[in-house]
Order: C-alpha cells, then sequence, then structure tokens
C-alpha cells in the first residue's frame, strides 16, 4: 500500500497547497500572502462551519497586534480577490458580520503528486463489522417497536 500525504485542497479551479502555502488556478501560481492563505487553510479545514473571529485571531495574530480587525477584514478581502470571490455575491466564503467566517464551497482534498489513495476497506476484510452492523441494526428495530407499543 503506498504511504499518502496530504498536501492541501482543490476548491473548484484553485489549488491550496499548505506545504508551501502557495495559491494555483489551473495550475498558475496566484500571488497572495501566507497571511490569507492561512485564514483560508482554517476555513478549508472547517468547510460549512463558522469560523470565529476570535478564533481566526487568537491562532494567526499574537496578542500584541492590536489592529487585527483590519488585518483579518484585509486579509479576507486578498482571499476574495485572488478567488474572484464577492462579499454580497459569495461562491467561497461567506460573511457572518461581527462573528466570523464560513467556507460555502466544497473543497477536496489533495494527495501529494504521485501517491495513490488507500485502497477502500472492504468488509469481507472484516466480517464482525457486517455482523456489528446487523445486530445494532436488529437492536435499534426492536428499542422503536418496543417504544411504539408503550
Amino acid at each position: 500500500m503506498t504511504n499518502t500525504r496530504f498536501r492541501g485542497y482543490r476548491l473548484g479551479e484553485f489549488e491550496i497547497d499548505l506545504d508551501t502555502f502557495e495559491l494555483f488556478r489551473n495550475g498558475d501560481r496566484i500571488d497572495l500572502q501566507e497571511k490569507p492563505l492561512r485564514v483560508l487553510a482554517m476555513l478549508l479545514e472547517r468547510p460549512g462551519e463558522l469560523v470565529s473571529r476570535a478564533a481566526l485571531q487568537q491562532r494567526l495574530w499574537p496578542e500584541d497586534v492590536v489592529d487585527y480587525d483590519n488585518n483579518l477584514n484585509a486579509a479576507v478581502r486578498k482571499i476574495r480577490d485572488a478567488l474572484s470571490d464577492e462579499a454580497k455575491a459569495p461562491r467561497y466564503i461567506e460573511t457572518l458580520p461581527r462573528r466570523g467566517y464560513r467556507l460555502i464551497a466544497s473543497a477536496t482534498p489533495l494527495l501529494q503528486p504521485g501517491d495513490a489513495p488507500p485502497p477502500p476497506r472492504q468488509l469481507r476484510e472484516n466480517p464482525w463489522l457486517v455482523f456489528s452492523a446487523g445486530g445494532l441494526s436488529v437492536v435499534a428495530l426492536l428499542v422503536l417497536y418496543c417504544t411504539t407499543l408503550v
């Protein structure tokens, strides 16, 4: 089995390499500073979830940075510019005013080039999984049936 290594994400026509903190569009490198890429990486780690402004500040800006609000706003603006995204009609990043940001586009994890993803585990490799799943299903049905009788 080939040992695979996580490298980054594909986000539509974009690829984000988390090893080098670089952004590519259809294979062409897009100039984007490291801090905005780190903000984007945090959003990619939690797709569809709110990433609070406080969490972004805590992880990306030291305590002595006084004006982190403007720094964060500028970083998100740079990400949107690089992705050709708009705050009013977002395709990638949604703003939740005064709370934070959410990645609304689907992202696909990337593996190191040349590596193949591990083959899916076959149920026949673990027959106990089949029996356990079947047994749990029977128990769940019995519990539901008994609760409807009461």
